[in-house]
């Protein structure tokens, strides 16, 4: 039996050197870790609120902006101090392929 998905072990994935602030890589990259983020706020926002039964959707959403925004100023501090990044662990940004041998 032949496999016709691609195998994300072998696959080639075309590497972005950033190294720039104002690099559409980096604001990809950015504006996930953010959605990710509020994502990530709105959840156990809801979640704490629900388990005192009391859900103020202005307050999770506020909760939420403020989470987005301050993601997006941590990418940026952490682009200044890294080779342009927006990650601490100066992953490389990528395409999704992954590069041939």
């Amino acid at each position: 039996m032949s496999r016709t998905d691609p195998n994300p072990a072998t696959e080639t994935r075309e590497i972005i050197v950033t190294g720039s602030l104002w690099s559409s890589a980096f604001w990809v990259a950015a504006i996930e870790r953010a959605i990710k983020t509020a994502a990530q706020a709105a959840i156990a926002g809801t979640g704490t609120a629900a388990a005192f039964n009391d859900v103020s959707w202005a307050q999770i959403g506020m909760i939420v902006a403020l989470a987005a925004v301050l993601s997006i100023l941590t990418s940026i501090a952490t682009a200044a101090a890294t080779d342009g990044s927006p990650s601490a662990a100066n992953e490389a940004l990528t395409t999704g392929a992954r590069q041939g041998p």
